[in-house]
């Protein structure tokens, strides 16, 4: 798995894998866009590498039904596959963010987490305005566990 883009409605982006020039695109590639009165309330991850020491697929849920993604599991049944694991909020939560670690070399993503907060709380708007900078989100929850 190499990564995902993210392009916001105001026309900027946000690159979540490996820098430039790398280009987005495998055979499993796929565009969703989230209404604005849906959430992502899953995220499933394949931890089974093949020999290149990373995650494998990846496929999110929204609050509405909708899934995307492909997991690349190397059996029929992928949701019962043992390398598949899922990241849900706990019930008083609600996804806000993501996290992630590249391999340096391939670029093929190491660590996928996902970023949650108390449903209903407000988040900082410094939260808001780091989303788009390369580990922006993290140096902000780093800041405030000081």
């Amino acid at each position: 798995m190499d990564g995902a883009v993210v392009h916001y409605a105001d026309g900027q982006h946000a690159n979540c894998g490996p820098p430039p020039p790398h280009e987005f695109g495998g055979h499993a590639s796929e565009k969703h866009t989230l209404p604005p009165d849906a959430v992502i309330t899953k995220v499933r991850l394949c931890k089974e590498d093949s020999g290149w020491g990373s995650l494998a697929g990846i496929r999110m849920t929204l609050s509405n039904g909708d899934e995307w993604g492909y997991l690349n599991c190397n059996n029929d049944d992928e949701e019962a596959n043992e390398s598949v694991v899922t990241l849900e909020p706990a019930d008083d939560e609600v996804i806000v963010g993501f996290y992630g670690q590249s391999e340096p070399h391939s670029g093929f993503t190491l660590e996928f987490g996902i970023l949650t907060a108390q449903k209903g709380e407000e988040l900082p708007q410094k939260s808001s305005s780091m989303r788009r900078t390369p580990f922006g989100l993290l140096e902000y929850i780093r800041s405030i566990w000081r």
